[in-house]
């Protein structure tokens, strides 16, 4: 069984080839290029569950932040997350009812506001486009 490095070196020599090129410097410049790229992406997964996004996150509710909406959650909170805020999302969104596992609180309100709460109240006041 080949190593990963092994592996990695041989499909970028095929590929070269495919395109007829034959150069071992080119290989070997493209082969320590991916291998750094690798071992940056390795060394940033420690760095992304501490990242002061994530961290809030799991403070306020409790539990980890799932690996497929972290970039999204990274991207909605920002470095510097403002917990009050984050607070009042989760808080509001449990006190909806809506569900447990629903990440809207954090990758819609709180860039975007808590929504106003829609009220039976409402339904009369409003127009609607036929006679009742």
């Amino acid at each position: 069984m080949q190593t990963k490095s092994a592996m990695i070196r041989r499909r970028i020599e095929s590929l070269l080839k495919k395109y007829s090129i034959a150069d071992d410097t080119i290989t070997t410049d493209l082969y320590s290029l991916f291998s750094e790229l690798l071992r940056e992406n390795t060394q940033s997964g420690e760095s992304t569950w501490n990242h002061p996004a994530i961290r809030a996150v799991k403070e306020i509710c409790r539990e980890n932040v799932p690996s497929g909406i972290i970039p999204a959650v990274i991207a909605a909170i920002g470095g510097n997350p403002d917990i009050d805020k984050l607070k009042a999302c989760y808080l509001e969104w449990h006190s909806r009812g809506k569900a447990r596992g629903g990440w809207g609180w954090v990758l819609e309100w709180y860039a975007t506001g808590i929504p106003e709460r829609y009220r039976v109240a409402d339904k009369a006041t409003r127009s609607l486009p036929f006679d009742v």
